[in-house]
């Protein structure tokens, strides 16, 4: 394991093993598509947290004139397709995503599925 002096770099670290792990069971995924996967699968496949996930990246990317092309595509779907998205309990989900990334439950030896998993149990 590589020395972390940060929070950025122990987050990196751990995303970098999600990916790493995915990829073991899904060796015919690319990096980056392992990462979207991680990414829906995290934002529970609800698509207005995916385009957050995806808008802040492009920002912090410097690829503003883009983003404000994606935001305004995004708008413009949303005002077609207004229905509503199946949205689990907003309290579960916050205590899920805390218990899931919180560093004491990290499991290494687990697959990032097994880990999602075990997180859903010990809800």
């Amino acid at each position: 394991m590589p020395t972390i002096q940060t929070e950025e770099q122990k987050s990196t670290y751990l995303i970098n093993e999600a990916i790493r792990k995915y990829r073991e069971r899904n060796p015919q995924r690319s990096k980056e598509q392992a990462l979207g996967v991680l990414v829906s699968k995290i934002c529970f496949e609800t698509p207005a947290e995916i385009y957050e996930v995806l808008s802040s990246a492009f920002e912090d990317s410097n690829y503003h004139s883009f983003n404000a092309k994606f935001e305004e595509l995004w708008k413009t779907e949303q005002r077609v397709d207004k229905q509503i998205t199946n949205k689990p309990d907003l309290m579960k989900k916050i205590y899920f995503v805390e218990k899931f990334t919180h560093l004491q439950n990290w499991y290494p030896n687990l697959t990032l599925e097994e880990t999602i998993n075990l997180s859903k149990r010990e809800n």
